[in-house]
């Protein structure tokens, strides 16, 4: 027996042959739980807080065309000024602007923010759209929220979920207005057409003599050096600018021996007493006081504000036991929409999601100190 035990190792020396291994393990233990992943935890989707109405402009506000951008931003925010001294909501609507640049690639990023984090009700696009792309309607179908667009655009699909709305016309009506009005006033032969904007036309007046008209693809501003042309050509022909002129912008042509033309919204400029609502009063004179004459695309995106909190308030009341109004009611709404806007008489439907009435568009003109309704 006293053989047996003096075989076995003191409790010391066990001990010791042991611990070289037990710090190994007790270290891996550490490095696993250094290294294990932390629970996931899913980012909250943005609180949808009762009775508040969330809207999100994409606007260029930088760039060629941040003139487009902030004069609707400007009207955006009459709305809402004229919305809070009136009071008479339902719904509390938040709205902030943000900027796309002219960019595609952009207005698709901050369609998906919009949508995703910010947890907009609704989005306005105020940035013109020669077509629909593949990835822009891949966005909205995603976005799945009603977005109004208030510059020309195509008329708007209506599959993937019938989520855009336009609210200007498409640019073939504009376009058909002034071969309307060449027809009109006697002019048969092929109007003079300077393209693209920014052409230098100081060597156009030769060219120009005997021109009854021409036309112009893009805005007054574009072509600088044109009221100094047309001082030099007798006499001056008719220019017909583009949809997007802002009588703000037309600088020397005011006074150059012209008639400028441009399409434009009749009911804005009050073409008759049917036009001379309160309405449209108060956002003139509104608009008029802070920034000079309105342009139509001004009033079209004051019109998207009014357009969304009406189809907001009519879901709201409807919804039961609840206050708020879901995207997908609000498009509905909007579906069963006829309103008299600021820029034109709107009617949509399930089928028909190009709202604007095409007999509000006319050519406008600039007469002495404001805008009216061209006489041919």
């Amino acid at each position: 027996m006293r053989a047996l035990l003096a075989r076995v190792p003191p409790l010391y020396a066990v001990v010791a042959r042991a611990l070289p291994l037990l710090t190994v393990v007790a270290c891996a233990l550490v490095v696993v739980g250094c290294v294990a992943p932390s629970p996931v935890v899913p980012t909250p989707s943005p609180t949808r807080e009762p009775g508040t109405l969330t809207v999100t402009a994409l606007l260029d506000l930088s760039g060629p065309r941040a003139s487009l951008g902030n004069a609707q931003r400007n009207a955006l925010q009459i709305w809402a000024d004229q919305q809070q001294v009136r009071g008479t909501r339902q719904l509390r609507l938040r709205w902030k602007a943000v900027d796309v640049a002219g960019s595609e690639a952009r207005l698709i990023v901050e369609l998906r923010r919009a949508s995703e984090n910010d947890g907009a009700d609704a989005v306005i696009v105020g940035t013109p759209l020669a077509r629909y792309g593949d990835n822009l309607l891949r966005a909205t179908e995603l976005a799945r929220l009603p977005i109004l667009l208030t510059l020309p655009a195509p008329e708007p699909p209506l599959g993937g979920g019938r989520w855009l709305f336009a609210l200007a016309p498409g640019q073939d009506r504009l376009d058909a207005l002034v071969p309307a009005d060449l027809a009109a006033r006697g002019i048969t032969e092929p109007p003079f057409r300077l393209v693209p904007p920014g052409t230098d036309v100081i060597h156009y007046p030769a060219q120009l003599g005997g021109v009854r008209a021409m036309r112009l693809s893009g805005a007054p501003k574009e072509y600088p050096q044109l009221a100094a042309l047309l001082k030099q050509v007798v006499p001056a022909p008719i220019a017909y600018f583009s949809y997007l002129t802002d009588p703000n912008e037309l600088g020397d042509l005011k006074d150059a021996p012209l008639v400028a033309l441009w399409p434009g919204s009749r009911q804005l400029v009050g073409g008759s007493p049917a036009f001379q609502s309160p309405a449209r009063r108060d956002f003139v004179k509104a608009y008029a006081d802070r920034h000079g004459p309105p342009a139509t695309w001004a009033a079209t995106a004051f019109d998207a504000l009014a357009l969304i909190a009406a189809a907001a308030e009519r879901s709201a009341a409807t919804a039961e036991r609840s206050t708020i109004a879901t995207r997908e009611s609000i498009r509905d709404r909007l579906e069963g929409t006829s309103m008299v806007g600021i820029a034109s008489r709107y009617g949509f439907s399930r089928s028909t999601h190009a709202g604007p009435l095409a007999d509000d568009f006319v050519l406008l003109r600039w007469s002495g100190s404001f805008v009216t309704a061209a006489a041919r």
